[in-house]
Formats: C-alpha cells, structure tokens, sequence
C-alpha cells in the first residue's frame, strides 16, 4: 500500500511538471522567446521584438522606420561578434531606401542573423 501511494505521488509530480514545462513552452512561443542574452544583446532584442512581432502588413514600414535604432542597437553589441547582424541591417537600410517593396525579405533576414547571433 505504501509503494502504491508513492508510486501515485511520484506520478502526480510529474505530470504536474510536465504541464508547467509544456504551458511555459507554449507561453514562449506565444509572447517572445526565451533565450538567455548577454545585456547589450537583450537591449538589441527589445528593439527588434516589438518590430518584429508586428502585424505582418504593417512590419517593413515600421522596421525602415526604426533602422536607425537597430543599427545603433546593434553597434552596442560588445559581449559578442554582431558583425554578420549589422551587415544584415545595414542592407536591410539600404533596401527600405532603394527597393522599400523588398524591405519585409531583408527584414527578415536581419531577423535571422539575430538568431544566428543567440544561436538559434
């Protein structure tokens, strides 16, 4: 009776846990990404998020709007290389001011070599 009463416990804890572990999954996938950054890189990260996550028909506008402050954002980037993400934006300027109707593709390319960045 013991062992069954431990073995019912034990079983409970864990799908207890296994639902806490599923619902915070979930919940990062929902409202951000859950990564663990260096500060200079989470200060670039809350410029891009809000960018990023946008209504995807208003996104490209207001990403060239704010390339200015992405690329500073990303010059601040010293606890790691960010040179691959700066070009990224640096091109992703340059389409919003030359070819704006590619603007969303080079955005999201920009949006990539962040992740490269985080090591995703």
């Amino acid at each position: 009776m013991k062992t069954l009463l431990c073995t019912c416990f034990a079983l409970a804890t864990l799908c207890v846990n296994a639902t806490a572990f599923a619902d915070e999954h979930k919940h990062g996938q929902k409202h951000g990404h859950k990564h663990k950054m260096a500060e200079d890189v989470k200060a670039f990260h809350q410029v891009l998020s809000p960018l990023w996550h946008s209504a995807k028909a208003e996104r490209a506008g207001k990403a060239c709007a704010q390339s200015d402050a992405l690329l500073n954002a990303a010059a601040q980037i010293k606890s790691q290389s960010a040179e691959q993400l700066t070009q990224a934006l640096q091109t992703f300027k340059s389409t919003c001011q030359d070819k704006p109707e590619q603007a969303d593709q080079a955005f999201s390319k920009a949006h990539d070599a962040f992740h490269h960045l985080i090591g995703h």
